[in-house]
């Protein structure tokens, strides 16, 4: 069953209007453009349900949920259904640093052990690279860490103590690797420089700024929200199995949030709309690229990651968790935002709906540029360290185009200028030819270099 939220019902509970049949867009047009896209997944049992929003020009146009919340009673998802947003959490996270910094209470770049006990082994952290993935603190989803906490009550420090043995997998600020551990320190960081709790520092500083009133801790959520939806796994034959809620005090301030369509569509319009939340200064910071050391632009910013779709910009961030899939992105030049989330984790990916959403909206951009110089000195293996894994990637020439090689599969990369290249899968190659010819390959949330061997 599907439940549209009609403008009766959008003006009254929300506050907010949908384009009407008079109007640039027409909503039944739109319903059908959106329908089309979820009606056979839900009809395949891809997934189990789906709710999307939609705001344009800082209003809220449109909400509709699909599918169920729960699949043994059939019970329809509801429009404000409450969802496991994961790490979209994060960049509610890094709104809250950016608060705290714009009072005088935390300096971005400062060493993260003025505000949090933590043996770095001599290495400068600062509180700027836990934003922007570039600490080498090892993710510690990616380590043993989970499964020696799981069902046992532990201070919240100890996972950082216990992250002190894990190493670190790149020096400081010479790369890019996607944490949530880092995230999981900036909330005891919040937490000590404050004097509140995570979740009641958000609370009082960014739900009641921003209107929002179904947005939480997920682990509060299960006693006080009964529209929480049940998440689901796909098995290995695309069955559908419940799953258990996870540990939302581990996912802490990198993914322990829940929240709403509509709540997230009234969040990213305080976000990118208006001073409601932080000043200007620290939102151009918040969705400005970040740099490695030697200078090169990755594709993050503070909290927020930023690409292109069709040619046009987008700044979002994206949640993956056990039985949920989260996407809220906003296309600056159409001030365009879409949320979609997905009560089920398989092959359905949010990201790739949201993409399909704009399409209503937006207009495809070229990208892609002739190439005029030689590819010959491109092709070759080339070796590099991606999170502490020693990895090889192959290029090839055929005339006048360039291929990566991955597992034995070709990828046709295009050339977007200045020496870049982007594959079907959005990676970015950037090859540089002097003193060694290199490569680093960049997507959202990785940036690496490679070596050409000789």
């Amino acid at each position: 069953m599907k439940y549209l939220l009609l403008l009766t019902i959008v003006l009254s509970f929300f506050s907010c209007s949908i384009y009407n049949s008079k109007t640039a867009y027409r909503s039944h047009e739109l319903e059908s453009h959106i329908d089309s896209l979820i009606n056979p997944l839900i009809d395949s049992s891809k997934i189990a349900g789906a709710a999307i929003g939609i705001s344009k020009g800082g209003k809220i146009i449109y909400i509709k949920s699909y599918g169920v919340s729960d699949l043994s009673t059939r019970t329809p998802l509801l429009v404000d259904a409450t969802f496991a947003i994961a790490s979209i959490t994060k960049t509610f996270t890094a709104i809250a640093v950016l608060q705290l910094a714009e009072n005088g209470l935390i300096q971005l770049d400062d060493d993260i052990r003025k505000y949090l006990p933590y043996n770095s082994k001599g290495k400068i952290i600062t509180v700027r690279q836990l934003l922007n993935h570039q600490s080498g603190i090892k993710d510690y989803t990616q380590s043993a860490i989970p499964g020696r906490l799981k069902g046992i009550q532990y201070p919240k420090d100890t996972l950082v103590h216990m992250l002190e043995q894990e190493g670190f997998i790149f020096e400081p600020g010479t790369a890019m690797g996607y944490s949530n551990s880092g995230y999981y320190m900036l909330g005891l960081i919040i937490e000590k420089v404050s004097g509140m709790t995570y979740d009641d520092y958000l609370r009082k500083n960014i739900y009641a700024k921003a209107g929002l009133n179904q947005t939480c801790g997920c682990d509060s959520t299960r006693n006080s929200m009964p529209k929480l939806a049940k998440g689901y796994n796909t098995d290995k034959t695309g069955k559908l199995t419940i799953v258990q809620p996870g540990d939302f005090k581990m996912a802490s301030a990198a993914g322990s949030l829940c929240s709403t369509v509509a709540d997230l569509l009234k969040w990213n319009i305080a976000l990118h709309k208006t001073e409601k939340l932080f000043t200007n200064e620290s939102y151009n910071q918040m969705k400005m690229p970040a740099k490695l050391n030697d200078g090169t632009q990755v594709r993050y910013g503070l909290g927020l990651q930023l690409n292109h779709y069709k040619g046009n910009p987008v700044i979002f961030h994206r949640g993956v968790i056990e039985g949920f899939l989260s996407d809220a992105r906003y296309f600056p030049e159409d001030d365009l935002t879409i949320i979609t989330l997905i009560n089920t984790l398989g092959p359905v990916k949010p990201v790739n709906v949201s993409n399909a959403v704009s399409e209503y909206f937006i207009k495809e951009k070229k990208l892609t540029q002739v190439f005029a110089g030689d590819l010959t000195p491109l092709a070759g293996t080339y070796t590099g360290k991606v999170m502490g894994r020693q990895l090889t990637r192959n290029f090839e020439v055929d005339g006048s185009n360039l291929f990566v090689v991955i597992m034995d599969k070709r990828y046709s990369l295009s050339y977007i200028g200045n020496n870049k290249w982007i594959s079907e899968d959005d990676y970015i190659y950037s090859f540089t030819m002097t003193p060694d010819i290199k490569v680093q390959i960049n997507d959202p949330l990785m940036t690496f270099n490679f070596i050409k061997e000789k």
